[in-house]
């Protein structure tokens, strides 16, 4: 039986079976600079869901903005664990009080010397310790893995001084814990250094090197695709400058 293409006018219908459109590309103009890739646009009648990876890093773009017939987004942080930008250290803890009320779980956490910088704060922040060379939450530390409430050691105030940072979990998601928990908590941070980890989409690493792989996919459709551009600087760090 021949099979004849076309014939039903269906998109990316092969032999009964759809398929999603897909494409992948280099964007290689210059392979000894190494560059920041900042921003992505997108010529066509729709956006489409890329995902862009580096020799070290990979972020997906899904979000974009429509201008002038262009659909436009800056290229997220990168989402591998590898990098560093979103983990900065905090200090060495001198001391911690329980503060918290009836609604919501709270600790002071006082430092030996003045924060140095500002931090972010909210629900994209969490409290780390080092443990034998990795990052361990501290909320599991003292309450356990899965034991603690909801965003317990998310960063919600510093001081005028920089010297006591306020971590509170979400409001309402307070329950009563046994005294050996706080026990356990101060022990563990006491006269150690704290790092506060921020989410890396958002506070991570840039995507940088010599090359940029695009990768593009999207349902079957009627839509129009004319091109996906690029755009980036030189990176501090080029060996080639």
């Amino acid at each position: 039986m021949i099979w004849r293409h076309n014939e039903e006018g269906v998109r990316n219908q092969f032999y009964g079976d759809t398929y999603v459109s897909y494409f992948r590309s280099i964007v290689n103009d210059n392979p000894t600079t190494s560059n920041v890739f900042t921003n992505i646009s997108i010529d066509g009648t729709s956006p489409w869901n890329v995902v862009l990876t580096t020799e070290n890093e990979l972020t997906p773009v899904t979000s974009f903005v429509k201008k002038e017939d262009t659909f436009y987004s800056d290229i997220p942080r990168t989402e591998i664990q590898g990098g560093t930008s979103h983990v900065k250290t905090m200090g060495v803890v001198k001391s911690i009080t329980n503060a918290s009320t009836s609604t919501r779980f709270r600790i002071e956490v006082e430092f030996e010397s003045p924060l140095g910088y500002t931090f972010n704060t909210g629900p994209t922040t969490d409290l780390f310790l080092s443990l034998d060379g990795s990052l361990v939450p501290v909320k599991d530390s003292a309450f356990g893995v899965g034991g603690t409430p909801e965003g317990m050691t998310r960063l919600s105030l510093v001081d005028v001084n920089g010297s006591i940072a306020t971590f509170e979990s979400n409001e309402g998601s307070f329950v009563s814990y046994a005294s050996s928990n706080f026990a356990i908590l101060i022990s563990t941070l006491i006269n150690k250094p704290v790092f506060l980890r921020s989410v890396p989409r958002f506070f991570g690493d840039p995507l940088r090197g010599k090359y940029l792989k695009v990768e593009a996919i999207k349902t079957p459709s009627e839509d129009e695709l004319v091109s996906i551009n690029i755009s980036g600087t030189p990176s501090n760090l080029d060996s080639s400058m």
